[in-house]
């Protein structure tokens, strides 16, 4: 026999489609500028500590920067200012081996 609805019928009578444990999930903003890039995602493993020494580096380097450019007590007169250093980090040059 041919089903001529493709949703179940419930108690009631009424058809409806029938739920998922998995719902449809809409991507976010980072997933469609992602994919439209072509950017592929690649999974690490968390809390390396070659990763956390990386990080505290580059707070360090940032903190010791805004500190000493600009004379000030506290993080809230430097927050503008941030964006523009770690840009600044960003495209530096920077000493990776001597010799």
């Amino acid at each position: 026999m041919r089903r001529l609805w493709p949703f179940p019928q419930t108690p009631r009578g009424s058809r409806r489609p029938a739920r998922s444990s998995r719902p449809l999930r809409c991507p976010s903003k980072v997933e469609r500028v992602r994919f439209s890039n072509g950017i592929k995602q690649k999974r690490t493993s968390p809390y390396h500590p070659w990763i956390n020494g990386m990080v505290e580096r580059m707070n360090r380097t940032i903190k010791d920067a805004t500190f000493k450019v600009y004379e000030c007590r506290g993080m809230e007169p430097l927050r503008p200012h941030v964006p523009a250093l770690v840009q600044g980090d960003n495209f530096g040059t920077h000493l990776t081996a001597l010799g």
